[in-house]
């Protein structure tokens, strides 16, 4: 961590040069500031008496008497305290303080990369993460144990799972020591969302560490975000908001809808524009290392990454003290990502789908605590479909079941806005050969909708072909030609012909004809729907494709083998 290093280059500087008077000050606050100028102060012999000014300006002052001198400002993360962006009435910066000279030297260790300002650009050293080895060798420190052979590919996932954080490691390692925890069991725990938390917020003894600052991993960061709040609600809530989607790749498009999000009514309005808060915004996250730019070598849209710890300390922190803003911030992700989320999966918005799948899949791990229920399982149905087109049956299931029941919890079992989810279920079973739970859900879709649309409205008759698919499926081909024949019927009355579903009930009785022998009837139905594709979506449509082969199979079927040949 930037505070070892800082430690590091203390030991080595005075083993390098005994005379170098050498001091450290914690700058994370004014109170301690002044307390550690005051403990030099005693240090160096200085009159007891003084405060305030006074003692900052003689402190500054002796320091600069010395021969040669190194003074360490750790934890400088507010550096509005020391003159830098000042938005709030400091009556005076402690910038004024810091002695400087040609015989002394400054070290400053922030996690605002905005430090060069006092610090100089080609100055300003940035700590990357620790490299494999390294967070490997911190850690067999920690747990007092070397990491044995068949322990290394746990302890890589450990150091992954951990985002290769020092603070992180070195608590881990410290449990591990004190409590006999082998790495394969430590990092079960992480990975059951039940113990994660638990397991992230144990503290253990530092004593290079400072009491009244936080050893917890997952309280860490929080005077960093107090800091981004007072400079900026905006980047507050955005970087709140990312916090429910997933870590890695975010888009900027996502940062700048979210920030977007928060005008608040009755506000003075700011003059500044879109593009303006958004660059302040990313700005000000990147400089606290809590995002970070992707590289990007396509020439995409920008994107960027968040420490994925920092979202578990941000979720974290709402869940434990404010639900409130908890609901608010994951409501947020969800409508930007459901704004952004392409409706119709064609071939032009694969690349939009592609880019903000991921984070719409994440956001569907918080819909529990969001109080829109109607526009949470909208997007659930939305991302059901979008899974159930790439092929990802299961999931399209999940994700269904949790919209019907968070439906049936709001609304009741018998309410018609349960029926939505309730028919894609359905549909989903069939998908899965699973035709019995498909009539059970079936039966219980025509019943509620029966009810709540009337038995001869649009809806219900489209939900009663779920239920005649479902004993077409099983073969049960007369109840299921008795049920598609009056579909039609209805929907000719209420649609007309040229209604997809109307044309889809016709394919599905063609089949039916099929299986029962009964080719010229079948004939005579799938030229009616091929006639309807056509004229609807044209010659070329995939539609009408597919309705073409299911006309030549049925001339196979019958030996008009020159007619499907021509087809």
């Amino acid at each position: 961590s930037k505070t070892q290093i800082a430690l590091d280059y203390a030991y080595r500087r005075s083993r390098d040069d005994p005379a170098c008077a050498i001091f450290w000050v914690h700058a994370d606050s004014e109170s301690s500031f002044a307390r550690d100028y005051q403990t030099i102060a005693k240090k160096l012999g200085l009159d007891h008496t003084i405060n305030g000014d006074d003692l900052f300006l003689t402190v500054r002052h002796c320091i600069e008497s010395q021969t040669r001198w190194l003074l360490i400002l750790d934890n400088a993360d507010d550096l509005t305290r020391f003159g830098v962006d000042t938005t709030s009435d400091h009556s005076k910066s402690l910038r004024s303080y810091i002695p400087h000279g040609p015989g002394g030297t400054v070290l400053w260790t922030s996690r605002d990369e905005h430090i060069h300002a006092l610090a100089g650009s080609r100055q300003s050293v940035q700590v990357p993460h620790m490299v494999v080895g390294e967070a490997k060798d911190l850690l067999a420190v920690a747990r007092n144990e070397s990491i044995r052979d068949d322990e290394i590919q746990d302890a890589e996932d450990l150091l992954q799972e951990l985002q290769w954080l020092p603070l992180a490691i070195s608590q881990a390692g410290s449990y591990m020591r004190r409590t006999s925890t082998p790495i394969k069991i430590y990092l079960s725990r992480l990975s059951d969302g039940k113990s994660r938390w638990d397991t992230l917020k144990k503290t253990q003894h530092d004593k290079y560490r400072r009491l009244d600052i936080p050893n917890s991993i997952l309280e860490t960061w929080d005077i960093s975000i107090q800091h981004i709040r007072q400079e900026s609600e905006t980047a507050y809530k955005v970087l709140h908001t990312i916090a429910y989607i997933d870590n890695e790749n975010i888009p900027q498009r996502f940062i700048c809808d979210a920030s977007t999000r928060f005008d608040q009514p009755g506000q003075e309005q700011s003059s500044e524009s879109n593009e303006e808060v958004l660059e302040s915004v990313i700005t000000r996250l990147k400089e606290f290392s809590f995002i970070s730019a992707r590289r990007n070598e396509n020439g995409d849209d920008p994107s960027f990454d968040m420490h994925k710890l920092v979202q578990e300390a941000i979720r974290y922190r709402l869940h434990t003290k404010d639900t409130t803003l908890e609901t608010q911030f994951s409501s947020t992700a969800l409508r930007v990502i459901s704004g952004l989320f392409p409706q119709e999966f064609k071939s032009k918005t694969r690349f939009l789908r592609e880019q903000y799948a991921t984070h719409a899949t994440r956001v569907c791990d918080w819909v529990d605590m969001i109080e829109d229920v109607t526009a949470t399982t909208d997007f659930l149905v939305r991302m059901s479909d979008y899974f159930q087109y790439v092929g990802v049956i299961k999931k399209a299931e999940c994700v269904a079941e949790k919209a019907l029941d968070l439906r049936k919890k709001a609304f009741g079992e018998e309410d018609g806005r349960i029926c939505v989810p309730l028919f894609k279920l359905g549909g989903i079973y069939l998908c899965q050969d699973r035709y019995e739970d498909a009539e059970r859900l079936a039966l219980e879709l025509v019943k509620v909708s029966g009810k709540a649309f009337s038995e001869h409205s649009p809806n219900t008759i489209r939900y009663t072909s779920l239920l005649a698919s479902a004993y077409h499926r099983q073969g049960r081909y007369e109840e299921a030609e008795e049920m598609f024949v009056k579909i039609i019927s209805h929907l000719l009355e209420v649609e007309g012909e040229k209604y997809i579903h109307t044309i889809t009930a016709m394919e599905i009785l063609a089949s039916i004809y099929e299986q029962s022998e009964r080719y010229p009837e079948a004939i005579e139905l799938r030229i009616k729907a091929l006639a309807l594709h056509s004229e609807a979506f044209g010659r070329q449509h995939p539609t009408t494709v597919y309705a073409m082969g299911n006309l030549a199979d049925a001339y196979v079927l019958t030996g008009q083998t020159k007619e499907a040949e021509e087809l």
